[in-house]
């Protein structure tokens, strides 16, 4: 399949076989080189729908899948707010942390000036 068209005529072909037309008027309309190059493809789903039988789930079955599908979703939207109080988690604390070394930074500033040798200040001159 080397071409949008081929792609195309394959998925055309299959609408019909899935609306139940088999033969050649399942073919859509297609070039002679197209024809020879997709036939075997087009035989083959057309084998395939002939052989498929179709099936019908048990009620049981349809049941128990609905049942797993809703607890499955119920986990999932559990794990999104779990997810979510994790991520507040991790702000409070990052924030946190950055408050405690901004105070810090500011604490050691402030005693490092309120606190200058005697020598080292300027008198000033009467």
């Amino acid at each position: 399949m080397n071409t949008q068209a081929e792609r195309e005529i394959l998925a055309a072909h299959a609408d019909r076989l899935n609306a139940g037309l088999i033969g050649a008027v399942a073919y859509p309309p297609m070039l002679p080189e197209q024809q020879r190059a997709l036939e075997p493809l087009l035989l083959l789903a057309e084998q395939l729908v002939k052989a498929m039988v179709p099936v019908e789930p048990s009620p049981i079955f349809v049941q128990k899948l609905g049942q797993e599908l809703a607890q499955i979703a119920t986990w999932s939207q559990l794990s999104l707010i779990q997810r979510y109080r994790r991520a507040i988690v991790f702000t409070v604390a990052t924030l946190g942390s950055a408050v405690s070394l901004m105070l810090f930074y500011w604490f050691r500033q402030r005693d490092t000036t309120d606190h200058v040798p005697a020598a080292l200040h300027i008198a000033k001159a009467p």
